[in-house]
């Protein structure tokens, strides 16, 4: 069984997720852990947590877009024989995909989430 069954979305991969739960059962539990948590935030119609929600999916939208851009650039680097641009871009490319996961992470206040850097 793959997680594709709890997605709407026609184009997903979710070979990490099949990889590390590979049973029915496990992938269930994680999924509805996830969603417990997430209906837990927007249960109560409170306006400033939505708010604050459309500002976490906007930074991670944004991030999104930095890692694409970034490894788009580490491709055309490494065509141009740029070793080092390679791997900087790279770097960029994988650190701003991974802060726009923790920007939908319901465990981290948005306080937290204001002065990410790299050290």
């Amino acid at each position: 069984m793959s997680f594709n069954k709890y997605s709407k979305y026609i184009i997903n991969r979710f070979d990490l997720l099949d990889q590390n739960l590979s049973n029915e059962k496990d992938q269930e539990k994680y999924y509805q852990n996830w969603m417990q948590k997430y209906s837990l935030i927007f249960k109560d119609d409170n306006k400033l947590t939505m708010v604050e929600w459309e500002i976490r999916q906007w930074r991670a939208i944004k991030e999104v877009f930095a890692s694409a851009i970034c490894f788009k650039e580490a491709e055309l680097a490494l065509s141009s024989k740029c070793i080092t641009a390679y791997y900087l871009l790279l770097y960029y490319s994988l650190f701003h995909g991974m802060l726009s996961s923790l920007c939908l992470d319901s465990n981290l206040d948005i306080e937290d989430l204001v002065d990410i850097n790299h050290t």
